[in-house]
């Protein structure tokens, strides 16, 4: 694998980190603290720290005479690594670099307490707590899209980005498909109001309507994912 010797070198490949599409991306930043940056056209730029500290990044190329990383033994070479950015999203099974483990590695943890799930999403029903605003099911995909497509990065504001990014497909596909995102419009009556909860329940509103946004909030969600 190369690389770039100085920053503004020429491009290399990275994956973007919501559609894994290749893009083309370079190294920024000073000698000591050294970013790789790369803009996806669908899903916009981002940017993640490849190295930090000594021995500074344009040195660590220098020439070996070690035999290895392809250098002939007595010959010269240069060294060469690769930066692998592990997720959740990865299966560690990968056909192209080198992540591998079984389903007993900690990295590999998509589930969740169903009793957990449940509490967590208490407050959701009837456009969060009964107040007609955005749909329960649209805001359990949103907590959905955040656990499953977390990662060891969870604090940093490249993965609040990502998060974003899905979050706003998600939201652009459901109102596409339904014209809104809130139970009001959703339903056709305010559930907030003494009226319009009796004329959801006279209607059946709840068991022959919301159904349906729930599965399509699923399917919208496993798409994205």
């Amino acid at each position: 694998m190369s690389r770039p010797n100085k920053r503004g070198g020429r491009p290399m490949l990275t994956l973007c980190p919501v559609c894994f599409e290749q893009v083309e991306g370079q190294y920024v930043g000073p000698d000591d603290a050294v970013s790789l940056s790369a803009v996806c056209p669908k899903h916009g730029g981002w940017q993640t720290p490849v190295w930090i500290g000594s021995p500074t990044f344009d040195s660590w190329g220098a020439e070996s005479t070690c035999g290895c990383c392809g250098g002939a033994a007595g010959g010269t070479a240069k060294t060469c690594t690769a930066v692998l950015e592990v997720t959740h999203r990865c299966n560690l099974s990968c056909p192209v670099c080198f992540a591998d483990s079984t389903s007993a590695s900690p990295f590999v943890d998509d589930t969740m307490d169903e009793d957990l799930a449940c509490h967590l999403s208490a407050g959701f029903g009837g456009g969060m707590g009964r107040t007609a605003n955005v749909c329960g099911a649209v805001t359990g995909a949103i907590l959905a899209l955040g656990l499953l497509g977390r990662d060891s990065d969870s604090k940093e504001l490249r993965c609040r980005l990502r998060a974003y990014l899905r979050v706003q497909e998600f939201c652009r596909e459901f109102e596409e498909k339904h014209g809104t995102l809130t139970c009001r419009g959703l339903l056709g009556y305010d559930i907030s109001t003494p009226e319009g909860c009796d004329q959801i329940e006279h209607e059946g509103l709840i068991h022959s309507r919301c159904p349906a946004f729930v599965s399509d909030a699923v399917k919208i969600v496993e798409d994205i994912l």
